[in-house]
């Protein structure tokens, strides 16, 4: 039988620092309770399923950002710290960011892509197969394939989950309240009771780390920094992590962040800073296969995870903090000139306004101040001028 329990960690917030297994109604400064049965049900039948399982594969979604690859690590290195003679494979698709490089784990993941041999990997007859920091099974891509042909499947996640399409697991923990995946997997290490050591420490650090955008984006503040206290009392290197995460960049990207922030626009009014990324699809008619360019950022030379990377910088530090912006957002608007149509994606970042409802209303999701939409089908104007008039709608709401 399946145990499909959404948001378990629903509020009151979890504390993912806490030892709670031998203190269930341990209470933090602001007086909430740290654990609820549902939680407590949860871990244990996570626990029981590792436990039980000697072949175990690790998932995330496609193109993983920090909070990604720290919490495929983290889980890694939780999982080995418990059981050494456990073998644990993490696989990825697309490329690791600069940002998550800073941490050793990452060497050992296997990079999946068109030339992988799926069926060999598949007759590994994985017992168990985890995802982490991933809410929908198809942001896994070809990495599902290998995930479906697990004997049983765990969910860990943060991502709000309002009904049960996203259930795709046996087990699925969705913790709603926590600011990264990456505090799931570290609430999971402490009721399995394995000592936090310095590189699972940094693993979780790094992923906190990339999913505030340096605690700017944060669901519990107080979990947060609790959790992070407890992280840099094992030695970390937590000014090294910081600023691998946030501030690395290298110089072959220096005339692409020029471009970047020079093609920043803003709406009538100055509260919506805007970015368009407007890439075209196109065929080519001899090979049948598709490119991307675009007409004014020139990509030439870069990673896609650097290019990822500098835009996500820019969109969630500076394009906010611009004087009078209210929301910033990064508009992928792609036309696909074989289907005749627009495939238009966007996050979004508040300014102290709302931005998830936004998304929501667009087929998206996410955070209260952080969230973000795909497979619009209107164009970058259309998309600023609705925004324009949300943001009229919540200032008059207030």
């Amino acid at each position: 039988m399946s145990l499909n329990f959404t948001n378990v960690c629903n509020k009151p917030y979890v504390f993912a620092g806490n030892n709670y297994k031998n203190n269930l109604k341990a209470v933090s400064f602001s007086g909430q309770e740290l654990i609820t049965p549902k939680v407590q049900e949860k871990m244990t039948a996570i626990e029981s399923e590792i436990q039980k399982a000697n072949k175990i594969a690790v998932f995330t979604h496609i193109n993983p950002d920090e909070d990604a690859i720290g919490s495929s690590a983290a889980l890694k290195n939780l999982i080995i710290s418990k059981y050494p003679d456990k073998k644990i494979d993490v696989f990825i698709v697309g490329r690791t960011p600069h940002g998550a490089k800073c941490i050793d784990d990452v060497r050992s993941f296997e990079c999946l892509n068109k030339k992988s041999d799926f069926e060999a990997i598949k007759a590994r007859n994985y017992d168990l197969a985890i995802s982490v920091d991933c809410a929908n099974r198809d942001l896994m891509k070809d990495g599902s394939k290998i995930f479906d042909s697990a004997k049983k499947k765990i969910k860990i996640d943060h991502h709000p989950d309002d009904d049960n399409i996203n259930n795709y697991a046996d087990i699925n923990l969705v913790c709603e309240d926590a600011s990264a995946a990456s505090q799931a997997v570290l609430l999971l290490a402490d009721h399995m009771n394995v000592p936090l050591n310095k590189e699972l420490a940094t693993n979780v650090y790094m992923a906190i780390i990339g999913d505030t955008q340096g605690f700017r984006y944060m669901k519990k503040p107080d979990g947060v920094f609790e959790d992070c206290s407890r992280l840099t009392k094992t030695g970390i290197d937590s000014r090294k992590i910081y600023c691998n995460t946030m501030d690395y960049m290298p110089k072959e990207a220096l005339k692409f962040y020029g471009q970047v922030l020079n093609n920043i626009k803003f709406s009538k009014d100055g509260k919506i800073a805007y970015l368009i990324d407007d890439s075209l699809a196109e065929r080519n008619a001899k090979t049948g296969k598709y490119t991307n360019t675009s007409k004014t950022l020139k990509k030439d030379g870069l990673e896609k995870a650097d290019v990822k990377g500098i835009l996500d910088n820019v969109l969630s530090i500076i394009m906010p903090n611009i004087a009078g912006v209210k929301i910033a957002v990064k508009i992928n608007e792609q036309e696909d000139r074989i289907k005749g149509c627009m495939d238009t994606g966007a996050s979004l970042r508040g300014n102290g306004v709302n931005v998830d409802e936004f998304a929501e209303k667009h087929g998206g999701g996410g955070h209260e101040f952080a969230a973000a939409f795909i497979g619009s089908k209107e164009k970058a104007d259309d998309i600023v001028k609705s925004l324009s008039e949300y943001l009229k709608a919540k200032e008059q709401q207030n």
